[in-house]
């Protein structure tokens, strides 16, 4: 006989299957248990939780509209969360939390009490199993407290003014329990949000210190070009004479003002100093499972690399050239390098050096168009220093012509009037293929440079174009573009990570109309702050601080929101900044002359131009269209050619086999057109074609990696037809969302085919500034 409960149709308590933390799938919806070990506030007003039970541990990010809830959880707390998602945080695996969504909530209990302390909906479930499990978690959490053994009293001294590390807090660390998830932060700017949580850096290295005292302690020097800001009363770590007993190697100590902000010193204890000790002045290094320690005794904070620690995967590592992370800190560093000792500080005087680094900016914004300037290398070539202008643009990958002729047209069909490049040989290439510099070399060559100068001249200056293999006078070097960017750098699809362009804005003297983003930031901080009620609020705001003796948690909570009211008065004076140096836009006649001025110019050369585009999206309808949106590319690793591949092959570089008989690599990518009209001067329209690179697509998904060139670059080789279909038409509809809500300018193209009869211009962009409809 069935219960009452099924016969009368009776509710009956719900089941639930619990997953591990260690058993967690890479996809889906679980039930998770987990005690808190960790809550960390966002800026965006969310909450990253972490958890672990027996087996492992895992991020919990509770959304923005869950954050009610998450602020009052305390390290020790039972978490329970039904129907949570398994997703992605930071490129590692979270478990995001978004109440009511699917039917997702989530319980607390604190202390002993088998009652919950704090629940997301009306009401909850507690079984006899949940109380089992409770009491599970709470013994293997006594367990784990009571065996922390402190060790004898032994003193401890620093004489080198490092922060000292106790007994008893040795003990502590020496406590054999499962490694936690440890974030990878992207820069040194995250580095003060996390207080004392662990985590993974890559950095390059300015300086290696030995510090005084019996104990062996090395002192790391290093940066990533971004900025941490540390309050003051955190009291940082800085390494100097009355701690340093020896210099293994630094940069030169002049360099170091105008850089200081950027810098931080690792303290290494154990076999991490002495594995410091080999290190160089230019290595980029990945630091594993450090942390932001703050000294019982003297109050000190410092970045610690503490001794010991393999299980709980600390590391400290010289990374190698072929990582994809040597790549990205070398470019943010260099960057950096450029923008406080001028744009040629990626200058190369000499071959001799064997470490090469791209020096490639890293993301798009949305700022001024400047102007190109220049910047010379010298460039090997039969074993003579042969001195080249490098031109506005990056040196990135040239296109073969027949294959674009196919491709290409902007109106998405075949013309034969297009004027197009029908041999590699024929393209004027403004700039030599080389595209590397050397990080230890431009760390020496600043040694001996302190300014570069920059002549000004009108924003519409007409630009000169130089074809391959001229050789460049000084005189002409004169005459060429007043600023300067920084040249780029490709991964293939098997890189870790995404290099997306950045324009470097160089100061143009005192009346010139570019400003750096530092000083447009800066400035208008400067203004926010004298305006008088904010002035007050600010006070106010700090007074509360001090007088009402917050908990720590709504303390932060006040502190975020506040910097988030602050953040949007500084954007909005910045875009209000923006909109006064960006000139005209798209749909004005200022592209009617950008247009003109590149119909005057021959396939191959490189443009930039101003004016915001717009997407037609009713191209979307037209077959041609979707049919050649995707363009699979591939970059010589040799001379950097560039040729549009066609799907399932393998590829070499043709200009390298038909000019020097050799089978060279290449490097594979991928781009989408956006399609567009202007309006010329004499009133008729005509279409324009941006193929926009694959890594700046990757930078504007927020969400997932659906556009990284490393997803994408799956399609290349799927052999069933019908699932690229499918996923072809995925990418172009989330490369259409984007393109209904940006617009994009040049500032590094070049001109794949145009048609001087109808105006018609198909521009492969390379960099661009890009802001919202």
């Amino acid at each position: 006989m069935l219960p009452l409960s099924e016969r009368f149709g009776m509710p009956t308590t719900p089941t639930y299957e619990y997953t591990t933390l260690g058993s967690l799938p890479d996809s889906g919806r679980v039930n998770i248990y987990g005690v808190v070990q960790d809550v960390t506030v966002l800026e965006n007003g969310g909450f990253i939780v972490q958890i672990e039970d027996e087996e492992s541990s895992a991020i919990v990010r509770f959304v923005e509209s869950s954050a009610t809830f998450a602020k009052s959880l305390q390290v020790g707390d039972i978490l329970r969360v039904h129907r949570t998602e398994v997703g992605s945080y930071q490129n590692g695996r979270a478990l995001i939390v978004k109440v009511g969504t699917c039917g997702c909530h989530a319980v607390v209990w604190r202390g002993q009490r088998d009652a919950p302390q704090q629940i997301t909906s009306i009401s909850c479930t507690v079984s006899k199993d949940d109380v089992v499990r409770l009491h599970a978690l709470r013994r293997w959490l006594a367990s784990k407290v009571t065996s922390v053994r402190p060790l004898p009293n032994e003193p401890r001294t620093s004489s080198n003014g490092a922060p000292e590390v106790s007994n008893q807090e040795l003990a502590v660390s020496s406590v054999k329990k499962t490694a936690p998830a440890c974030l990878t932060i992207s820069s040194a700017e995250e580095i003060p949000d996390l207080w004392s949580k662990f985590f993974n850096w890559y950095a390059q290295v300015l300086g290696v210190y030995k510090g005084k005292g019996d104990t062996l302690t090395v002192f790391l020097r290093v940066w990533d070009g971004t900025i941490p800001r540390f309050p003051a009363y955190r009291n940082m770590f800085r390494a100097g004479s009355d701690s340093i007993e020896t210099t293994y190697c630094e940069i030169q100590q002049t360099l170091f003002p105008r850089i200081e902000e950027y810098l931080v010193d690792v303290c290494c204890y154990g076999d991490w100093a002495r594995k410091a000790t080999e290190f160089e002045v230019g290595d980029i290094v990945y630091l594993g499972n450090i942390r932001n320690y703050v000294s019982q005794s003297n109050k000190i904070s410092a970045v610690t690399l503490h001794d010991g620690g393999g299980r709980f995967n600390r590391a400290l590592n010289v990374l190698n050239e072929s990582d994809p992370n040597y790549f990205r800190i070398s470019k943010q560093c260099a960057d950096t390098l450029s923008l406080h000792f001028g744009p040629n500080s990626s200058l190369l005087s000499s071959p001799t050096y064997g470490r090469s680094t791209p020096i490639v900016p890293e993301e798009v914004q949305d700022h001024s168009t400047p102007k190109a300037t220049r910047n010379l290398r010298n460039e090997v070539t039969d074993e003579q220093s042969v001195l080249v202008e490098e031109s506005d643009v990056s040196n990135r990958r040239i296109t073969n012509g027949e294959q674009a002729c196919d491709v290409l047209p902007t109106d998405f069909s075949i013309e034969e009037s297009i004027d197009v490049v029908h041999s590699s040989s024929a393209a004027a290439n403004v700039s030599s293929p080389s595209n590397t510099s050397i990080v230890a070399e431009t760390l020496e060559l600043l040694e001996s440079r302190t300014s570069v100068d920059t002549e000004t001249s009108s924003r519409k200056r007409p630009r000169s174009v130089i074809d391959d293999g001229d050789l460049v006078t000084n005189e002409q070097v004169a005459d060429a573009e007043e600023f300067s960017e920084a040249p780029d750098a490709r991964q293939g699809p098997s890189g870790a990570a995404t290099n997306i362009t950045q324009p470097i804005l160089c100061n143009n003297g005192s009346n010139g109309i570019v400003e750096s983003g530092f000083t447009i930031v800066d400035h208008h901080i400067k203004e926010i702050c004298e305006d008088s009620a904010f002035h007050m609020e600010i006070i106010r705001f700090l007074d509360d601080l001090i007088r009402l003796d917050l908990p720590e948690y709504e303390e932060m909570l006040r502190i975020m929101t506040f910097k988030e009211k602050f953040n949007q008065k500084l954007l909005k004076a910045f875009e209000s900044k923006v909109a006064e140096l960006g000139g005209e836009e798209a749909g004005n006649p200022e592209i009617a002359e950008d247009m003109e001025r590149i119909l005057s110019m021959n396939v191959g050369d490189h443009v930039t131009f101003d004016s915001f585009v717009k997407a037609d999206l009713s191209a979307f309808e037209q077959p041609d269209y979707l049919r050649n949106a995707l363009l699979f590319t591939g970059k010589c690793k040799s001379c950097s050619e560039e040729v549009i591949l066609e799907r399932c092959s393998k590829n070499w570089c043709p200009k390298c086999y038909t000019e020097r008989n050799k089978l060279s690599a290449i490097e594979y990518s991928y781009r989408i057109l956006i399609p567009s009209v202007y309006r010329c001067r004499d009133g008729q329209f005509a279409q324009l074609c941006l193929a926009v690179d694959g890594y700046i697509w990757a930078s504007l998904t927020t969400e997932g990696d659906q556009l990284s060139v490393k997803k994408v670059m799956e399609l290349y080789s799927e052999e069933v037809f019908e699932t690229y279909i499918r996923k072809l038409n995925d990418v172009i509809l989330l490369a259409k969302g984007i393109m209904k809500k940006k617009k994009f300018s040049v500032i590094a193209g070049k001109i794949i085919a145009l048609n001087r009869s109808d105006g018609s211009i198909s521009i492969f962009v390379d960099r661009c500034f890009i802001r919202d409809c």
